[in-house]
């Protein structure tokens, strides 16, 4: 749950509904808050929580922390803030922000410099520079934002897009996945008798 200079860190997570976190990360930021002199506090849930699709399984949290929390923007000034989140005893996530809070502060990020925005209430101007792509998402059922992935066109090309986490190279297809040779798996619906859709 540390940065590289033991700092703790808190992720901005819009696959989250709300906030989350583990005790190991909750631990190491109560002894930060300890040793600033800031209060901590935990109290039971009403109903456990569970939550499912973060570390092993499901998992139930059957308490809540509040933590302090320091924060300093780019500008030099410091923001004294509360963390308020369910907690999984024995598990190692780090606290998570979850869409409900980054829409709450129409938080913007840019992924490749690590920068984030709490916009202020005239929302942003943005001047994308030559080349940029702009893509509305969609919000799910569930609450969280999506890009549709299933919008095929015949007049369609690649866009050069980088949607896997692995490089593409000679032996797989353009969009980073294996070619497909028949045999059932989720990447090939016909093999599984599934219809497509």
């Amino acid at each position: 749950p540390m940065l590289s200079d033991d700092e703790v860190g808190i992720l901005p997570d819009t696959g989250a509904h709300d906030g989350l976190c583990g005790s190991i990360w909750a631990r190491a930021q109560a002894q930060k808050c300890k040793d600033a002199g800031k209060k901590i506090g935990q109290k039971q849930l009403n109903m456990p929580r569970s939550v499912q699709g973060v570390g092993n399984g499901s998992q139930q949290a059957s308490y809540e922390v509040s933590l302090g929390a320091g924060i300093q923007d780019t500008e030099g000034r410091f923001y004294e803030e509360t963390y308020k989140a369910p907690c999984l005893e024995g598990s190692g996530i780090p606290g998570l922000m979850g869409i409900i809070s980054l829409e709450r502060n129409d938080a913007l990020i840019r992924c490749k410099t690590g920068e984030m925005w709490f916009l202020g209430p005239g929302g942003v101007e943005i001047k994308p520079s030559p080349g940029s792509r702009h893509f509305q998402m969609r919000k799910a059922r569930s609450g969280h934002w999506m890009l549709p992935i299933s919008r095929f066109n015949a007049a369609a090309s690649s866009g050069g897009i980088t949607l896997t986490t692995e490089a593409t190279n000679a032996n797989e297809g353009s969009a980073g996945v294996r070619e497909s040779t028949g045999s059932p798996n989720a990447a090939n619906p016909q093999a599984n008798n599934t219809p497509s859709s």
